[in-house]
């Protein structure tokens, strides 16, 4: 069992683990003996998936270092690499990198059974669907990347176009040219364009922003506004009215999104 700053495990389910891993048929390889924290370990390379199409070479594998006196892990690393693609766009190479290194085990100390006891607070059922066309956008409530909050009276009686984003969405690249070429046509007539991110420091936007050349300001907001804008997943649009009734809502970008949205904006510039 897992929590942030905890883990309890077993032995014997971690002697299990071990000893599936040494007989495993499945593409797992033990590796020579490695050294953590002056503790030797076990090594074993786990390949959840590598295949290779056309030269290009598509995997993601884990490597377990376990203590070999206690069998319990110190060190999970999980590397990867492949083609990305979203809706049929090809986003290009993606790589990931993930190390989690475990210390100060505590040997056979009894567990309360309020330290394991499940909470429901703050759990909420998973987001399936965006808000639908004609519904009130919630009120904003975001952060400038300064570190000011930003007053809601600012989006009031405005036309506007919120990208749900985030840096690390590689989807995210497809629209950001959009989103330039927008803003540069419809800011002089008032219509505010901006990016709202919620899991993204001040720092990480900011250099997403110099990197990518963007012309649309981010705003930084809490998890409670990504839930109340029911964001499915990056990026996602909502074009919004001058009376903050939503025209338009997209999960993900498309070929025919720029030229939506520049229909809906003319006519509610043209009234």
């Amino acid at each position: 069992m897992i929590k942030p700053d905890k883990v309890w495990c077993e032995w014997k389910s971690a002697k299990e683990v071990l000893n599936t891993l040494i007989n495993s048929k499945k593409p797992i390889v033990q590796q020579e003996d490695s050294i953590v924290n002056d503790a030797i370990c076990y090594n074993f390379l786990v390949k959840i998936s590598d295949t290779i199409i056309i030269n290009s070479h598509n995997y993601t594998h884990y490597q377990l270092l376990i203590d070999k006196h206690t069998l319990l892990p110190l060190k999970i690393k999980q590397t990867a690499e492949g083609d990305a693609e979203k809706g049929g766009y090809n986003l290009g190479r993606v790589q990931m990198y993930q190390e989690n290194i475990f210390s100060n085990y505590v040997i056979n100390k009894s567990i309360s059974q309020e330290e394991v006891r499940f909470k429901k607070q703050g759990f909420a059922l998973q987001i399936t669907a965006m808000l639908s066309n004609g519904e009130q956008i919630p009120e904003l409530k975001v952060i400038s990347l300064d570190g000011k909050n930003v007053m809601a009276q600012e989006f009031k009686n405005k036309v506007m176009l919120i990208e749900l984003g985030a840096t690390a969405c590689p989807a995210n690249t497809l629209a950001n040219p959009m989103l330039n070429r927008l803003q540069n046509k419809y800011a002089k007539n008032g219509v505010l364009i901006f990016g709202i991110y919620c899991d993204d420091t001040a720092q990480q936007i900011t250099k997403y922003r110099q990197s990518n050349n963007l012309a649309f300001p981010i705003y930084i907001a809490e998890k409670r506004q990504k839930r109340a804008l029911k964001t499915v997943g990056t990026p996602g649009f909502y074009l919004v009215d001058s009376t903050g009734k939503i025209l338009l809502s997209s999960n993900g970008y498309n070929d025919n999104l720029e030229a939506d949205i520049s229909q809906q904006i003319d006519k509610q510039l043209a009234q």
